[in-house]
């Protein structure tokens, strides 16, 4: 009789932090593409109270490509599922057509047929950065995992490091080595490394006292540092080039992506009560399709602005209006992803993307080969 094998317990505290990264995309989009940023004259007390909520909640996307490096890395070993990015393919192509077919038929004249077909075609038509850069790197996964798997602890420390100064503090400023301020799909494979390079990290040492306090007030003292540039508009001109407020406003910012990796390690490290726990998945299993719906391109369109009447008014009502809205946004979202799922399990949806699989691996098996 062989002995059953013990799943690991899941983490909540990643669920947790999926569902704060899908709520920092909202304050993010709200406060700039929404227009409440430029609206707020500098120096105003309303330019602070939006800059700081901006720079805050700017390490959202750093947080969904390390959540994958956490959750994707394993110790040993194991087959990439093809179906679990079938799912995703899914899912976006959903969002890019559904949301449109209703504002089609809602909003006249809003958005074309021809837009509505480009969401078959989600990679291709570059619909969502994040998606199409994430294609590349799901495709990178098992060799990105082995080498995790070959480096020791001290390595990976390194590792992480360099990111952070080569690739953060100094290549973020000057823009150097193609990362595109983060829209890229070279920055996404080296926070997946840091989130992979974290978990091994973790499990092969002991945890530390006072680990939440240290993160929290690092997090808040390199918003606070970040804030104070931007209010400030600190600028500097090194060997013809300028350093100005994207070197804090960023996805490769050091205070951004240092902040990122911090809250990773603090919410990693949380112990939430399986009473509370399991509510989670609920709502974190659709923090993805928040983000979908928030930059979903025919709601972009129609979002264009509609913040910007936070550039006159009062802190309380921006921070009741700009967190509620994104806390509203989070679990609307996430209900209807829970629709999405439901429909997609009556269709077979799952089952289908498994078969398919299946029937890849038996194709790329049976492929003929020359003979040595």
């Amino acid at each position: 009789m062989t002995p059953e094998k013990k799943t690991a317990p899941r983490n909540y505290g990643i669920d947790l932090l999926r569902i704060l990264a899908a709520f920092y995309v909202v304050i993010l989009h709200s406060l700039g593409h929404g227009g409440a940023m430029k609206a707020a004259a500098r120096g105003s007390h309303q330019y602070m109270v939006i800059g700081f909520l901006e720079i805050w909640a700017y390490c959202a996307v750093d947080l969904f490509a390390l959540i994958s490096g956490y959750v994707g890395y394993s110790p040993k070993e194991k087959k990439l599922h093809l179906s679990r990015y079938f799912d995703l393919w899914l899912e976006v192509v959903f969002y890019c057509i559904i949301p449109s077919l209703i504002i089609l038929v809602a909003v006249p004249g809003t958005i074309t047929g021809r837009d509505v077909l480009k969401g078959l075609f989600p990679v291709t038509t570059g619909r969502y950065w994040y998606f199409s850069s994430y294609t590349g790197l799901f495709l990178l996964i098992p060799v990105l995992n082995a080498a995790l798997r070959t480096l020791d602890t001290r390595y990976l420390k390194i590792y992480i490091a360099t990111v952070l100064i080569a690739f953060s503090l100094y290549a973020s400023p000057m823009e150097r080595f193609a990362l595109g301020n983060g829209y890229s799909m070279v920055w996404l494979v080296l926070l997946y490394l840091c989130g992979g390079a974290l978990r091994k990290i973790q499990e092969e040492t002991p945890r530390r006292k006072y680990t939440a306090p240290v993160c929290i007030g690092l997090i808040l003292g390199l918003a606070l540092f970040a804030w104070t540039w931007l209010i400030n508009r600190w600028h500097f001109t090194f060997f013809d080039t300028e350093v100005g407020r994207t070197t804090m406003m960023s996805y490769t910012a050091f205070s951004v992506s240092a902040a990122a990796i911090l809250h990773l390690v603090l919410f990693s490290r949380l112990r939430i009560p399986r009473k509370i726990g399991r509510f989670l998945p609920l709502i974190s299993t659709g923090a993805f399709a928040v983000y979908l719906i928030n930059t979903q391109p025919a709601i972009w369109a129609l979002s264009d602005g509609q913040f910007s009447h936070l550039g006159t008014a009062g802190s309380i009502t921006i921070l009741i209006q700009v967190v509620g809205y994104a806390l509203l946004f989070v679990i609307v979202g996430s209900i209807i992803d829970l629709g999405r799922r439901l429909l997609f399990n009556v269709l077979h949806i799952p089952q289908f993307t498994k078969w398919l699989e299946m029937l890849l691996r038996r194709l790329l098996a049976h492929s003929p080969r020359k003979d040595s």
